[in-house]
């Protein structure tokens, strides 16, 4: 019905992603940006089909944009640290997750992930304290699969501990 509507190609491209369909994600977001050059979304949905796709470079570049065109896109700088976690660059990694939770408190999907780095670069307590706040934080959300996922690496932390 309106062919030239940015934010539903953006969308569906979205859902797509979220279904496995890299590749079809990835078209319909390209389709976005062509009708809509300054829609954030597309390009933050467009990063996570190409993070998807191991394009983890190409998806950075994508989150690059979107946060440019809105600085306070906190679902941005997130998906934006987890590609650079994925090439190994943790503190920069870190560095866009601190900006996440700066922009938005309650994220509880940022502190997991900021967690995440943090144990790769050794720094256990202070993982185990972003995994502690995302549990809480998911709890208080209702977001029962971020709860079992925190609780799941806690005891893993607690088992390493006790050997």
């Amino acid at each position: 019905l309106k062919p030239d509507y940015a934010e539903a190609y953006s969308n569906r491209g979205y859902e797509k992603n979220a279904l496995g369909r890299h590749e079809d994600a990835f078209a319909d977001c390209n389709q976005a940006v062509r009708l809509k050059p300054d829609l954030a979304e597309a390009y933050n949905n467009r990063g996570n089909a190409k993070s998807d796709l191991g394009r983890h470079e190409d998806a950075i570049a994508d989150y690059n944009q979107a946060v440019r065109l809105k600085p306070d896109f906190a679902e941005a700088y997130n998906n934006r640290g987890v590609a650079k976690d994925e090439l190994d660059r943790y503190e920069a990694a870190i560095t866009d997750y601190d900006k996440a939770i700066r922009l938005k408190s309650d994220y509880a999907e940022a502190y997991f992930n900021r967690g995440n780095s943090k144990g790769k670069l050794g720094r256990i307590d202070e993982a185990r304290q972003d995994f502690e706040k995302a549990r809480d934080l998911a709890h208080k959300a209702g977001d029962d699969s971020l709860v079992a996922l925190a609780e799941q690496v806690l005891r893993k932390l607690d088992n390493q501990e006790g050997e």
